[in-house]
Parts: C-alpha cells; sequence; structure tokens
C-alpha cells in the first residue's frame, strides 16, 4: 500500500465505525456506532457493503484484480454495485466463507455480500497477506461457514464466471 492508503486506513481507524442490525438472515446498515475497521481488508469489504465504489478504489492497490487491471476490475465492480442500488438495495450484509471447489482455490476465504432487501448477492475471495489484499476475485463454488442464507439471484462483476 502507499503513504496515502496507509493514512487513509489508520484515519477509518479512528473514525469508521458501523452498527450492524441483525435479524434471522441479514443485517441492516443503520448509522454509526461499534465496530471498528482494523485493516485494508475490512475497510474494503466495509465500503463494498455500503455500495461506495470510490473508496473501494482509493483502499485498493494498483495491480491485477480477478484477472483485470484495476481500473478495469473497479469498473466492472461498479457496474454489479449500481445493480444492487437499481433493485433497491442500500446495504449488503457480509457473511464468511470459502471456495469449496477441490479443482480451484479450495478453502480461500471471502465473503457473501448479500443485497438487504432483495436477496441478491455476490460471492467474493479476499486473497491477504498480512493484511493487504492482493486479490479479490468471484467464486462460483463457495459456501457460507454459519448458516444457509437466502440468496436470490448472483450478480457478477464477469459475465466469463
Amino acid at each position: 500500500m502507499n503513504p496515502e492508503q496507509i493514512k487513509l486506513i489508520k484515519l477509518l481507524q479512528d473514525i469508521a465505525e458501523v452498527k450492524l442490525i441483525s435479524n434471522k438472515d441479514s443485517a441492516s446498515f443503520k448509522g454509526i456506532s461499534n465496530i471498528k475497521l482494523k485493516d485494508q481488508e475490512d475497510a474494503v469489504a466495509f465500503f463494498i457493503q455500503i455500495l461506495d465504489i470510490d473508496m473501494v478504489n482509493q483502499l485498493l492497490d494498483y495491480r491485477i484484480y480477478q484477472d483485470f487491471e484495476k481500473q478495469l476490475f473497479i469498473s466492472k465492480l461498479k457496474i454489479a454495485l449500481d445493480k444492487f442500488k437499481e433493485e433497491g438495495n442500500n446495504f449488503l450484509s457480509k457473511h464468511k466463507g470459502f471456495c469449496n471447489a477441490k479443482n480451484c482455490n479450495y478453502k480461500c476465504e471471502g465473503y457473501t455480500f448479500l443485497g438487504e432487501s432483495t436477496g441478491h448477492y455476490f460471492d467474493l475471495i479476499f486473497e491477504v497477506k498480512n493484511g493487504k489484499i492482493f486479490d479479490i476475485y468471484e467464486c462460483s463454488e463457495f459456501k457460507n461457514t454459519k448458516h444457509k442464507l437466502t440468496k436470490s439471484n448472483k450478480i457478477k462483476i464477469d459475465d466469463r464466471i
């Protein structure tokens, strides 16, 4: 990460807190409260949750994500986040899981991001080393770790997947 990104994450650690109000299958964004962002992964995941592509762009290093240069990945992610918004979602709940394909990235960890009002979702693997994101990509064989989620329509970042 460059010095500006490190500075931004440190600032977020001090001021960005989020309150999640849970129900049976999802959580809803309700404003500022108690969850602190501790590293780049937490910050990027949080800004995906609140559908803020500009902050995701600021926080990610310039590199390849899902086999795309950063700017192309960001533009594809923006289209996906816009689809969530168009369907009436203002927040995506985050649910841990992993790739369940033995011939792929088996056991790599990530999250299901689930639209709070529609059940639209995408599953993203976050490759992280020492708190730093090295790659983010969609997973077609994702398994959630805690409970069964009510997922409806999958929103894709890349139509090839």
